[in-house]
């Protein structure tokens, strides 16, 4: 397995002002990200306006949608919407797209509720047509989830397969993150899917918690009220859940990149300063 250069992603969430947000994507490059990403909910703004405003205020990181509710698409409109993106960023978006998977939104948009097997073929089809729409403006895919399914088909499709290493859901709210064993399975499957095109495909990670911290158990007392499920044993090795000292924790990234083959992090902004101290010493 190829041993891949670190990444990392913050995902953002927008804010009323345009000035507000470009402080914070500047900010983000700053701190060292690769990637900033927003999410794609009704009650939060245009994924796509975000992510534009964002180019406009950084010169280096890409910008992405981590992910798109493939189920909200059509692919001749979305593919206008990328091609709009990647022209405004110098080619700098990661097109991050799944299934959806909160019945809520799909109600609120007045789309009917797919089956898991109907919301998969959908997603297959809105990547193969955007890729051809866009032509030479088409950016790398990212296809997110954490069914079989659609782990399989980002194993055969995408460029950068993610996954929340939790169960899979039906709403939102807290994911309930799997154990070390659970979640090494997971991406034997996914390398195994891939096949032959396997050191083509870059794995990427939600990160769920980052705790900076000089505590003497590593910060492990913190990290079971997020995983009370999960055994005590596996908590310093899951890369969903990091504490520690920065040292530390950027040690529990070299072993996941080496044992799963992750080497693409994504977390969230309230963790973003703490993770930036990670950042710099992979650096």
């Amino acid at each position: 397995m190829t041993v891949r250069p670190f990444r990392f992603a913050v995902n953002l969430a927008t804010t009323d002002t345009v000035a507000t947000w470009q402080d914070k994507c500047r900010r983000a490059e700053d701190l060292g990200y690769d990637t900033i990403t927003v999410s794609d909910y009704l009650d939060r703004q245009s994924p796509f306006l975000a992510l534009a405003a964002a180019a406009a205020a950084t010169t280096r990181p890409k910008v992405g949608t981590y992910v798109l509710n493939g189920g909200f698409y059509n692919p001749a409109l979305l593919a206008r919407d990328v091609v709009a993106v990647q022209q405004l960023s110098g080619g700098r978006l990661e097109l991050g797209i799944g299934t959806g998977y909160a019945k809520a939104d799909f109600e609120a948009a007045d789309i009917p509720w797919p089956s898991v097997s109907a919301r998969v073929s959908h997603l297959e089809r809105v990547v193969t047509d955007v890729r051809k729409l866009a032509g030479d403006h088409a950016p790398p895919v990212l296809i997110g989830g954490n069914g079989s399914r659609v782990l399989a088909l980002a194993a055969r499709d995408a460029d950068i397969v993610s996954t929340t290493g939790a169960r899979s859901r039906t709403e939102r709210g807290k994911p309930e993150v799997v154990d070390h064993a659970a979640l090494s399975a997971r991406m034997a499957a996914v390398r195994s899917a891939a096949a032959d095109r396997v050191e083509d495909v870059e794995l990427n990670l939600l990160v769920h918690v980052v705790k900076v911290t000089d505590d003497a158990d590593g910060g492990l007392g913190f990290l079971r009220g997020y995983a009370d499920h999960v055994p005590e044993a596996d908590l310093p090795k899951l890369p969903t859940l990091l504490s520690g000292t920065p040292r530390a924790i950027a040690d529990q990234l070299l072993a996941a990149r080496q044992d799963m083959g992750f080497s693409y992090f994504t977390v969230l902004e309230p963790m973003m300063a703490d993770f930036a101290k990670v950042i710099s010493v992979l650096s």
